[in-house]
C-alpha cells in the first residue's frame, strides 16, 4: 500500500475492550479512539464506516456506556456498539464482541464494495480468519494493536497486512 495515497475509503472496527484492557497498566498511554481516527485520516483517507464495540453491564461496573465519548465518537463518524457482558458458568466475564465485529465486517464487505481499506483495532488472534478473508477478496488491511502477539505478526507478514502499534499512533499525534 502506498502510504502517500490519502484517498482511501476506510472501514474501521475497534475492539475497544480488548485494546483498553491491554493498555490499562500503562499510565503513559492515553487510550482514545480519537487518536486512531486522526492517524488514519491524516495518513490514509476518509473513514466512511466506523464502529467501536464497548462491553457494558458488568457486575459492580459504575462506568456503563461511555456517555461523553458517545458525542466525541459521533463527531468522528464512529458508532458505539454496546456489547452486553455476563458472567459465564466458569465465573469469567464474557461478551460477544468478537462475533459482532466479524458479522459486521462480513456485512459491510458485501454492502460497501467501494471501501478499499479495512482497519481492525485489536490484539485478538480470533480475528485471523476475517483478516484472511479480507485479503482473499483483494482488500487492503491494517491491524492496529498494542501488544506483540506472535501469531498475529506472522499472519500479517504472510498476508501483507500492515501492522501499526497503538503506542506509535499516540506518539505520532504528540509531534
Amino acid at each position: 500500500m502506498n502510504n502517500d495515497d490519502k484517498n482511501h475509503l476506510i472501514a474501521l472496527f475497534i475492539d475497544n475492550e480488548n485494546l483498553r484492557q491491554s493498555l490499562k497498566n500503562d499510565k503513559n498511554i492515553d487510550y482514545s479512539s480519537k487518536h486512531v481516527c486522526k492517524y488514519l485520516s491524516d495518513n490514509f483517507g476518509t473513514i466512511v464506516l466506523g464502529k467501536s464495540y464497548w462491553a457494558h453491564g458488568r457486575p459492580n461496573d459504575p462506568r456503563g456506556l461511555p456517555g461523553g465519548k458517545n458525542y466525541e465518537l459521533s463527531l468522528l463518524g464512529i458508532k458505539i456498539v454496546p456489547i452486553p457482558t455476563y458472567i459465564g458458568v466458569d465465573g469469567i466475564e464474557k461478551n460477544n464482541a468478537d462475533g459482532e465485529i466479524i458479522i459486521d465486517i462480513m456485512y459491510a464487505l458485501e454492502r460497501y464494495p467501494a471501501i478499499d481499506l479495512w482497519v481492525l483495532v485489536s490484539n485478538d488472534k480470533d480475528f485471523i480468519p476475517i483478516l484472511e478473508e479480507l485479503r482473499r477478496r483483494g482488500k487492503q488491511v491494517i491491524l492496529i494493536h498494542s501488544q506483540d502477539v506472535r501469531v498475529l505478526n506472522v499472519m500479517c507478514d504472510r498476508l501483507g497486512i500492515i501492522r501499526i502499534l497503538y503506542q506509535d499512533i499516540v506518539s505520532h499525534g504528540a509531534r
